[in-house]
This record gives structure tokens, C-alpha cells and sequence, in this order.
């Protein structure tokens, strides 16, 4: 999730100038009639510019009361103690954020269990008792992976909307693990592929990060696409340490 700028945000929108080097002077913008104009108008985009960059900014657009929210403003430029202080402000804004969150996270979980609902369905797709969805995109030979062993892998790891979040090819290299260290579907999904397989796993949220997530690489509840061929396994690597 993007980081919450709302608190100090003015004094973080003035702390932003001196990085852009010399401040050129003042020119004729075409807004209102004098300079005193163009700097209101320019305060008002850097303040609505920061808040459509934070936290929640799609819900505030949507439920922000922007004749009150000029009312605040104004009472704070005039000095004014207005109709709450800075403390309740502060907890609104953070229940507010609160319950944005709750929101956010229980419309991708529902539609990750839509997604694999629809997707169990497909041609080719298998699923197990865990609810891990697979299917086999190219069969292998030899030996299956146990948790102990340490696997080569190139893989992808998408959203269900088909974006990438990470990839072995943006590392640049195959990823050398230990299968046990991975999430647990793709645990559960690579002890049925044969050396040299390739398949894909449609994993639901707990079979993945969780409610957690992954930072902000994965949101909370969210269903993933796992992509993965098996090019070598050293077995029993990972318990005896080497």
C-alpha cells in the first residue's frame, strides 16, 4: 500500500522546492490577476497532488465533502479552532484509513475466490484437497522434490489479472532454494512435478502470504499465479546443510 502523507503535508509539499534546484522567478501564469493568485492555485495542486498519491486516495475522492474540506482549511489559515482539534482529526482520518483497508481486502478476497471458482472449471486444470489449483504445461521425468531438497527454478508470480509482481527474469538468473522455504502451495505443487516439468499453480490466499500479504508486493488476501519449471534438484541438500 502507498505510504499515508497527510500528516505535515504542506510542510512536506514546501520541503519538496529546494530540490529542484534554483526557483525560477515569478511568472504570469494566466491564473486570477496577481501572484497572490498563482500561489494559491499552485498550494492547491501540490495539497491535492499529495493526497491523490496516499494511502486510500480513490475512496477519499470519492467520499471527501469538499465544501467542508475547504471549510477546514480556512478555519486553519484563519487561526481558528473550528469544530474539532488536531487529535480527532488525527483518529478520524485513521479509522477512516482503517475501514478503507477492511474494505479493500475483502473485495480482493471475494474476487479471488471468484477467480478460482471460474478457473477450477478450465480445461486441464486440476485441484487438490488443500484447494491448490494446477495445471501441467510440460510434463518432466525423473524424480519429484521433497521439501528438504534444494531446487532450481524459473519462475513467475503473477496477480490474477495476469500482471507480473515478480519473475526469475527480472532477477536475471534461476532461483536456487530450498523447497521448503517457498509458500506453502507452491511446497505443496512442486512435490508433484517431475524434473524438468513446467507448471502452474492458482493459489488461493492461504496457500500463499495470507492475510498478511507480502509488503507491498502482495497485497492481503490475495490470490496469486504461480508459474514454475523444475530444472534441478539436489537432494537432500537443504538438511544436511551444504
Amino acid at each position: 500500500m502507498k505510504k499515508i502523507v497527510w500528516i505535515g503535508l504542506i510542510a512536506g509539499c514546501l520541503g519538496m522546492m529546494p530540490v529542484f534546484g534554483t526557483v525560477p522567478p515569478e511568472e504570469s501564469t494566466g491564473i486570477g490577476s496577481s501572484a497572490a493568485d498563482t500561489l494559491s492555485y499552485a498550494m492547491g495542486r501540490l495539497i491535492g497532488a499529495s493526497l491523490m498519491r496516499s494511502e486510500g486516495a480513490d475512496k477519499l475522492a470519492q467520499e471527501l465533502n469538499r465544501d467542508l474540506f475547504l471549510e477546514a482549511v480556512s478555519e486553519c489559515l484563519d487561526g481558528k479552532s473550528g469544530r474539532m482539534n488536531e487529535q480527532e482529526a488525527y483518529r478520524i482520518l485513521q479509522r477512516a484509513q482503517e475501514r478503507w483497508r477492511r474494505e479493500e481486502t475483502e473485495a480482493l478476497k471475494q474476487a479471488g475466490e471468484a477467480f478460482l471458482d471460474a478457473n477450477r472449471k478450465q480445461p486441464g486444470v486440476r485441484t487438490t484437497s488443500s484447494g491448490l489449483q494446477y495445471r501441467v504445461e510440460k510434463k518432466g521425468e525423473g524424480p519429484k522434490p521433497t521439501p528438504q531438497d534444494v531446487v532450481r527454478i524459473y519462475y513467475t508470480m503473477k496477480r490474477t489479472d495476469g500482471t507480473v509482481i515478480d519473475s526469475s527474469e527480472k532477477q536475471g538468473r534461476p532461483m536456487d532454494t530450498p523447497l521448503g522455504n517457498l509458500i506453502p502451495g507452491v511446497i505443496e505443487g512442486m512435490q508433484l512435478m517431475p524434473l524438468g516439468a513446467k507448471y502452474v499453480f492458482y493459489l488461493p490466499s492461504k496457500l500463499a502470504y495470507g492475510s498478511q500479504g507480502a509488503g507491498e508486493m502482495v497485497r492481503p488476501d490475495e490470490t496469486l499465479i504461480f508459474e514454475v519449471e523444475l530444472f534441478d534438484i539436489e537432494a537432500g541438500a537443504a538438511a544436511s546443510g551444504r
